[in-house]
């Protein structure tokens, strides 16, 4: 046997299964990524349902959602509506940006603008935390309460009706 012979011989014995480890792991590393976007999507769903859960302690989901006894304690005791009421113009000009073509969508804006508040309007950050204390709450929470207090008036003003929702 030649020297050529040898190293071939030796390329053979150790590259093929070489080769056949390597599609192995990454035929898994595939599926791994297959079963990681089966995850993803089904933990979407759950998060959504979940927070349907957490809206309903303070407003349960009826067309529209109202506030219950909580979510009415609790905007009495954070006293949100007073400082959602000053920010008014620009949660109104947020949602106006965002050019909701239904009631629908500008309740689901209205909701996100409030709750994104605090990165809006930093200014109102130590209230916020106050009145989340006070209601015994976490902050969003309280923006989720307010949200639901000032819809209606929002709604109006952005040419919609609650009752179209």
């Amino acid at each position: 046997m030649s020297l050529i012979e040898i190293i071939n011989t030796i390329v053979v014995i150790v590259g093929v299964p070489t080769l056949i480890g390597f599609f192995i792991k990454t035929g898994k590393k595939l599926q791994i990524l297959e079963d990681l976007e089966d995850v993803r999507k089904n933990f979407s769903v759950v998060k959504s349902r979940v927070d349907d859960l957490w809206a309903d302690r303070t407003a349960p989901a009826k067309s529209p959602r109202q506030l219950n006894e909580r979510g009415l304690a609790i905007l009495e005791e954070s006293k949100i509506d007073q400082i959602l009421n000053k920010k008014i113009d620009v949660i109104e000009k947020d949602v106006k940006d965002k050019n909701p073509q239904t009631a629908y969508d500008a309740e689901r804006e209205i909701t996100e603008s409030i709750l994104a508040l605090e990165t809006l309007c930093p200014d109102i950050t130590e209230r916020l935390k106050d009145g989340a204390f006070k209601s015994g709450e976490d902050i969003e929470t309280v923006l989720f309460v307010g949200a639901i207090s000032v819809r209606d008036q929002l709604l109006k003003n952005l040419g919609f009706n609650s009752k179209e929702l």
